[in-house]
């Protein structure tokens, strides 16, 4: 199964093909994005749908109007899926999915979507054990359902009591025109009794009956016609929204040429050309220049702020040996040495004048030194 070969085809048919849902990654993908797909044919395979993957690609599908599933093994789990992909599903109009065992709990799955549905005009659930409970579901939902025109339900478990909720239903809904529930000669499976029948023979021929399935069947198609001019109208606006775009595009697209066609004119002249270069090269090299000075004096401030400190924690220093000695040669020889640690720190904040341009800070420091060198003498 290739993508590329199913893309565009308006019937798909793979019946009795083996599948089961491990198989169906690829026609996932073809039914989200097929612009063509009508009708899927997927009779007599494995198909169980308890993954939801072809449920989730169906649900949003919007060209799929015939969808078969006979004979697979989908049951409650599986209809649970389908229920709810042709909640929000708006063109699939039959289903056939008889033979797959969908019980009362899946009926009762299948008659929650067709409330829910306005675009389903047959469903066949023959040979799915589905029995009174099953029919009374099914026929709660016709009761709202407005759309649905066909309904086979042969060769299930429905009885007298089942039957009779599909009479009760029909009063209130104008829209189907054949409900097969199947015959009583079948032993083990439908056990409508002949009365139930021809009650239900009766009211679906009735001649009002008919006029109003005529007047719904006009309705349902207007509103169909609608959903095409919807659509059609949709797509009329992307378009328009995509060319306004393009015009976007090639407005810039203009604007751009326009500009490199001027640079490429003003620097035809070799000489231009050259200015322009050497004053960028002038301006890059101001720039480094800059940079670099501005690098220096940094280091440099910090290095003169660190020496000022130290200066400070001399003079600190100085001012707690004077006071703490008594004897004055202990004195002096202490005076010695700090005299000493001035010279040097004199030496080096001279070395630091030659690297920075920040002379009144220097100037201050040699200052503070020599006051230092005083107040100790």
């Amino acid at each position: 199964m290739e993508f590329d070969s199913l893309i565009n085809k308006k019937e798909l048919v793979f019946h009795t093909a083996g599948l089961a849902d491990k198989d169906l990654d690829v026609l996932c993908d073809v039914i989200r994005k097929t612009q063509v797909l009508e009708s899927l044919i997927l009779s007599c395979n494995h198909i169980t749908l308890d993954s939801g993957k072809l449920a989730l690609a169906l649900s949003y599908n919007d060209t799929i109007k015939v969808l078969y599933l006979s004979q697979n093994k989908i049951g409650p789990d599986g209809a649970k899926q389908l229920a709810s992909a042709l909640k929000s599903n708006k063109t699939i109009e039959k289903i056939v999915m008889d033979g797959n065992q969908i019980s009362d709990a899946g009926s009762k799955s299948m008659a929650i979507a067709l409330m829910a549905n306005s675009t389903l005009e047959s469903l066949n659930l023959s040979a799915n054990h589905i029995g009174d409970a099953g029919a009374h579901n099914l026929s709660t939902a016709l009761k709202q359902n407005k759309t649905l025109q066909s309904l086979v339900l042969t060769m299930n478990m429905i009885s007298e009591d089942g039957g009779q909720h599909f009479v009760d239903a029909l009063g209130s809904n104008n829209a189907i025109s054949l409900l097969n529930l199947g015959v009583d000669s079948t032993p083990g499976r439908a056990r409508i009794k002949g009365p139930t029948r021809s009650k239900i023979e009766a009211i679906l021929k009735e001649p009002k009956r008919q006029v109003k399935q005529l007047q719904a069947v006009i309705v349902a198609k207007d509103a169909k016609i609608a959903a095409k001019n919807e659509k059609i109208e949709a797509q009329r606006e992307a378009i328009a929204s995509k060319d306004a775009e393009i015009a976007k595009k090639d407005e810039q697209l203009g604007s751009l040429v326009a500009y490199t066609s001027a640079f490429v004119k003003s620097h035809d002249d070799p000489k231009t050309t050259a200015e322009a270069m050497a004053k960028k090269d002038d301006d890059f090299a101001s720039l480094n220049l800059y940079s670099s000075v501005m690098m220096h004096l940094t280091d440099s401030r910090a290095e003169i702020a660190r020496k000022n400190e130290e200066l400070q924690s001399v003079r600190t220093y100085s001012s707690m040996y004077i006071n703490s000695f008594d004897d004055p040669k202990k004195q002096q020889a202490e005076i010695a040495k700090k005299n000493e640690d001035l010279v040097s720190l004199n030496l080096y904040s001279s070395i630091m004048t030659g690297l920075s341009d920040n002379t009144a800070e220097i100037a201050k420091a040699k200052e503070d030194l020599i006051s230092l060198n005083l107040y100790t003498s």
